[in-house]
């Protein structure tokens, strides 16, 4: 009888200790953006009337927001308001057609399933591919603006 007692004891404390842990808010909370760097953005995506702020770890901050093609963008800024990195996600619609034709040429029964473009300070533009082979397979391949593939 004091094992069972002992046991759903302990089974109800789990039970609350478990409760308790799931309900941490996250909170929604935008950072204080500089002034530079409010400014820089206004510069560079005048059109834009909605953007979420991050601080990064490294104390940059990073905007996501859509384009002005519709497209989510990400990007980052320094202190002092200048780009250090731009995310663009694609829609496999949205791909231009020499990029398509080396991904095919390469991967002839591939699928593209997500395609993100990087622009970084100092290194061309980049394309990071997800594709799904004909076997089911993934795989995640890089190309350049002009359509090279490395793997």
């Amino acid at each position: 009888m004091k094992n069972l007692l002992l046991t759903m004891v302990s089974i109800i404390l789990i039970g609350f200790t478990v409760n308790a842990q799931g309900k941490k808010k996250a909170t929604d909370k935008q950072p204080v953006v500089p002034d530079v760097i409010q400014a820089s953005f206004k510069t560079q995506y005048p059109d834009v009337a909605e953007v979420r702020w991050n601080k990064m770890h490294s104390g940059n901050y990073q905007s996501v927001f859509t384009n002005a093609s519709g497209r989510e963008q990400t990007t980052e800024f320094n202190a002092a308001g200048e780009i250090v990195r731009t995310k663009i996600a694609f829609s496999s619609e949205g791909v231009d057609e020499h990029l398509m034709a080396a991904i095919h040429e390469k991967y002839a029964d591939a699928t593209v399933t997500a395609l993100t473009k990087y622009e970084l300070a100092g290194v061309p533009a980049y394309y990071k591919v997800k594709i799904q082979t004909a076997n089911q397979s993934q795989k995640d391949i890089l190309m350049s603006e002009e359509g090279a593939i490395t793997e």
